[in-house]
């Protein structure tokens, strides 16, 4: 089997072990994305909406390498650390800032912690796969 996948030209997956995002049939499966920078560098630590609009952005990215949008996301998944559920209602102001009604799916999911100290969230996207796409 090819795998099909999508990665920006960021620095940081010319030595990463995995893909931004892989195609599967016509899904587009991201991995899961931090408020990070093109290198790797955590961005906005221990700012839940400021690490959330981050995130955003970079799917945005890594969906335009892929050929898709943001609007052909269907399901989100949000990896949060018990130290951002108190906040975590603020989020909903960045998700209607990158999608409009109808919405996609969702999940919140809470975690012991994620991979980086000061990340409080972390957040996977699945996305449909248009007719004509470029696929990387």
């Amino acid at each position: 089997m090819t795998r099909r996948v999508a990665n920006p030209s960021w620095p940081r997956f010319e030595r990463a072990t995995y893909s931004a995002a892989v195609l599967a049939g016509e899904t587009w499966i991201l991995s899961g994305i931090g408020s990070t920078s093109p290198d790797g560098e955590l961005l906005h630590p221990s700012d839940l909406v400021e690490q959330t609009r981050q995130i955003y952005a970079n799917a945005a990215e890594i969906l335009r390498a892929a050929g898709a949008s943001m609007e052909s996301v269907v399901k989100t998944v949000d990896y949060i650390v018990p130290e951002a559920v108190d906040d975590y209602h603020l989020t909903r102001h960045v998700r209607r800032e990158f999608f409009s009604p109808p919405y996609p799916a969702a999940t919140g999911v809470v975690v012991h912690s994620l991979l980086r100290k000061r990340m409080l969230i972390e957040i996977e996207f699945w996305a449909t796969a248009q007719e004509g796409e470029a696929h990387t």
